[in-house]
């Protein structure tokens, strides 16, 4: 694979050594490039803004394909690059957090949420908790949102993953959070806490009469300082209390802040994990830590190009599925590639979101990623359970994507005639925001419990397409 050029100045880049690197615009882009700027003391939208019209003015249809990867600074300025309709042009514009949480929670990251797996049986849930309303803490929450889906919420939809977030300020910081992801949390349960009123105030998922939860995480807002007594003796008790895979993470803007949080805290935490967020690479290895460091610029394209393919394969397989009406056997790559390089920047974020969920699913059957050959004799018991994982999965990423469930008006229209899901769809109305088990006929009259379970069951043809494949660089 040919290696990217690097555009830019941003110290992320100086990690991706033996690269050509253009410190400023080179005159002409190669067939894969990373961009990243770092901010010049303007608003960040306003960098991200000239960095998008500078690479938009050098974009024309190309001859073979583009792969670009661009730094934004500000999450929404990613909306910039959905405009961008160009043949042969794929972009994918990440934040500096993103990546971070990406290497920590994502597949083959240094922290998996469920620990060994969490099954149908399990009574424990995963409990992330946040120290800070930060942009990385943000990242961090977001990212257990595409990973964090488990089978023993189907048996029980108490267990939830908990995301628990702490901050002085975190019942305005919590308003504003509900605010942009108002689909999302509108049919979540979430609560704002405070600790020294002893207050707290419960929101509960605004569904139809009738209809079945299907959100499998739930929040928390706890305004508090780390170092509240009342706090430290509840971190203490679900950290022991055996109801909880607890990872904590300390990522207010400050290093110092993280450290001194992270020291009076220690003794209580007996957490599965704890993360630390610092900048400083000499403070971190001088520290002696007992946590994972995090926020220091890493090496982050590789893992990128290996979820990509996976992608690609998982992408191509529901495509056979709409198509066919039932689950492929095979798998085309060179169709793959194809579909891939014509997909719409949110069909791809779709299927790079899907496969972030892939491990914890295998870990959930008692298996590893190297095992993932035993998939093929998965019993029907057990695809349908993954497949309502995967149900439970998707809906949260649609949501979060800022597609809402219809109205009870909207969906007797849709149920008079399917033939209006797309229009709909098109308005940010997704008909199949519902629990799995009320899943309706599409509109092509193919059940929509067949996707789920098609994803689910081609795992390992998924996997396959990217087990023999060279992703490094030439």
């Amino acid at each position: 694979m040919q290696a990217p050029i690097l555009i830019g100045d941003h110290p992320l880049l100086a990690r991706e050594q033996g690269r050509t690197l253009y410190p400023d615009w080179p005159d002409q882009l190669r067939e894969s490039c990373i961009v990243a700027f770092r901010r010049d003391g303007s608003d960040p939208m306003t960098q991200d803004s000239r960095t998008f019209a500078e690479l938009s003015s050098r974009l024309s249809p190309w001859e073979g394909h583009l792969l670009c990867r661009v730094l934004v600074h500000h999450p929404q300025s990613a909306v910039l690059y959905a405009r961008i309709d160009v043949p042969g042009v794929e972009i994918h514009p990440f934040t500096m957090e993103g990546a971070w949480a990406e290497s920590l929670l994502g597949p083959g990251g240094a922290v998996q949420l469920d620990g060994k797996g969490i099954g149908q049986d399990d009574d424990r849930c995963v409990r992330l908790v946040l120290f800070g309303m930060t942009p990385a803490a943000e990242a961090l929450a977001l990212q257990t949102l595409r990973t964090a889906h488990f089978p023993n919420y189907i048996r029980n939809h108490r267990l939830r993953t908990r995301i628990t977030w702490v901050d002085p300020d975190a019942l305005e910081g919590g308003r504003r959070f509900v605010a942009r992801h108002k689909s999302l949390m509108d049919v979540s349960w979430y609560r704002f806490i405070d600790l020294q009123a002893e207050s707290v105030r419960t929101h509960r998922p605004g569904l139809l009469p009738g209809a079945e939860e299907y959100v499998d995480v739930e929040w928390e807002f706890v305004q508090a300082q780390p170092w509240d007594a009342l706090l430290k003796a509840k971190l203490d008790r679900w950290t022991r209390s055996g109801k909880w895979h607890v990872v904590v993470a300390f990522a207010y803007g400050q290093d110092g802040r993280n450290l001194e949080a992270f020291q009076y805290l220690e003794n209580c935490t007996g957490a599965a994990q704890v993360l630390i967020h610092l900048e400083d690479d000499a403070l971190a290895a001088a520290a002696g830590l007992k946590a994972i460091p995090f926020g220091m610029s890493a090496p982050f394209h590789r893992q990128f190009l290996r979820q990509r393919a996976l992608a690609m394969a998982l992408n191509s397989i529901y495509n056979q599925t709409a198509r066919d009406g039932r689950t492929p056997a095979s798998l085309d790559r060179e169709e793959a590639e194809r579909l891939w390089c014509s997909l719409a920047p949110t069909g791809r974020r779709a299927s790079l979101d899907s496969i972030q969920c892939l491990g914890v699913k295998m870990r959930s059957l008692g298996l590893q990623e190297e095992d993932w050959t035993v998939l093929y004799g998965l019993d029907a018991e057990s695809l349908d359970l993954l497949s309502q994982v995967e149900h439970n999965r998707w809906s949260v990423a649609t949501l979060l994507a800022g597609f809402r469930a219809p109205t009870a008006e909207e969906q007797a229209a849709i149920d008079q005639d399917i033939s209006l899901k797309p229009q709909y769809k098109a308005k940010g109305i997704h008909y199949d925001l519902r629990s799995y088990a009320d899943l309706r006929d599409d509109e092509k009259g193919n059940d929509s419990r067949l996707y789920d379970m098609t994803i689910t069951q081609c795992i390992p043809l998924i996997v396959h397409a990217v087990a023999g494949e060279d992703l490094s660089y030439d």
